[in-house]
């Protein structure tokens, strides 16, 4: 019988971590290859428009289309099949336990199934570092979800890490974007770029904001070649960027959602509060829920994916000018069927909350901080910090203060007093 369990763990454990490989490469694939084939056809793009007509840089473009629509069925095809993120993830943890010798407990605040992907392979990833470096006896799970999203904390017993040390991964050891930003050197701290006559009123400012300097060069060099668009200012950094949006007011800013330091969705909500005349169209490779309305109510306008051709980017900057919004069409697909379920409606968005979360939710709009939050409910800061991502999950909100907002604006502070 034991040795039945054991084979059946040890084959459990194997199709995790094909799986896990499959959907690294998918999103490997997604985030770099993909980003590359959309770069190759700006450049092109942009020979194109300062060439004028040319059989081989239209059947180069052509080929580059090609090649893109391809990739994305490639991506499709390597993604392992879509499957529930609990029982998954309670299958690997049982097999994590019995190979490590580490006891787990995972607790699960989801009324409806999620999907595992990605946060399956993130609770594999940093499992397999809290056995290999964290010197821990347990290991907590958390797991808050609303049906499409998840919030996912992991906490061990162990002795950590030193967050001085140096080392290739980001947060606890995690590799993600993170890690990645916080890994790469000489980031560009924001540039200016003129074109002749800004100030003419028939010509659209544009302010790029793009972490990478490969796809911003393509942005920049194709959007500059339209006669009626002009790039003013050009951002790697989020923080960079709407410095540079004060100084420039652009009428237009396309910015992308992963930006080192302020994350992109920051970056939207203190542009457009500072500079109001500015339209943000978002210009992602990302299409999840977690990107696409926490976006849109920090101000986007518009949403594209990083598969549109460089004449509907350029359109769609014109048409955010005109203050006409733009959204790729499975990013409307998602809008559409989130406005359909009702989720919006703010009463329906806090039935979603649990009752410690509205307790948070209703001490967040009273002012108190995550450690006064902690002391007057009697639990841990991260236990509090872990409650606060979920309540701006649930409530497709960016920031605490926004929360704040929400509670004194939907009457939580009201029905704390009449209870």
């Amino acid at each position: 019988t034991l040795a039945r369990e054991l084979a059946t763990s040890r084959r459990s454990a194997e199709r995790l971590a094909a799986d896990a490989e499959r959907l690294r490469l998918a999103r490997e694939l997604h985030d770099s290859v993909k980003q590359h084939a959309f770069v190759a056809a700006l450049e092109l793009a942009s020979a194109r428009s300062r060439l004028g007509p040319d059989a081989h840089l239209d059947a180069a473009a052509e080929a580059v289309a090609i090649v893109a629509r391809q990739l994305g069925a490639v991506i499709e095809h390597v993604r392992p099949p879509q499957r529930e993120l609990v029982p998954a993830l309670r299958e690997h943890l049982a097999g994590w336990s019995q190979r490590t010798g580490v006891a787990a407990d995972l607790t699960v605040h989801a009324g409806t199934p999620l999907p595992a992907e990605p946060l399956l392979l993130v609770a594999i990833e940093a499992l397999t570092n809290v056995a290999r470096h964290a010197g821990a006896h347990r290991v907590a799970i958390t797991l808050n979800g609303t049906g499409r999203e998840a919030a996912l904390e992991i906490t061990d017993d162990g002795y950590g890490f030193d967050p001085a040390r140096p080392g290739p991964a980001g947060d606890a050891g995690t590799p993600g974007r993170a890690g990645w930003h916080a890994g790469r050197a000489l980031r560009p701290r924001g540039h200016h770029r003129h074109r002749a006559l800004p100030g003419d009123p028939a010509v659209i400012t544009i302010l790029v904001a793009e972490d990478h300097p490969l796809v911003r060069r393509g942005i920049v060099g194709y959007l500059s070649t339209q006669p009626d668009l002009s790039v003013v200012a050009e951002a790697g950094e989020g923080a960079e960027a709407v410095r540079l949006a004060r100084e420039h007011r652009p009428d237009v800013a396309v910015i992308d959602l992963q930006l080192p330091g302020i994350d992109g969705v920051e970056t939207i909500r203190r542009l457009t509060r500072d500079c109001p005349g500015t339209r943000v169209v978002v210009l992602t490779s990302h299409e999840g829920d977690a990107d696409i309305f926490p976006a849109i109510h920090a101000g986007a306008l518009s949403y594209l994916l990083k598969e549109v051709s460089p004449e509907e980017l350029a359109a769609a900057v014109r048409a955010a000018a005109s203050g006409e919004a733009v959204l790729h069409p499975r990013v409307a697909a998602r809008v559409v069927a989130e406005l359909r379920s009702g989720r919006p409606d703010a009463p329906n968005a806090l039935r979603d909350l649990t009752e410690r979360e509205l307790e948070v939710l209703r001490l967040l709009g009273a002012g108190l901080s995550n450690t006064e939050i902690a002391h007057r409910l009697v639990i841990g800061e991260k236990t509090v910090k872990t409650h606060v991502s979920a309540i701006l999950m649930k409530l497709r909100l960016a920031d605490r203060t926004q929360a704040a907002v929400h509670a004194w604006r939907h009457g939580v502070l009201r029905r704390e007093t009449e209870s």
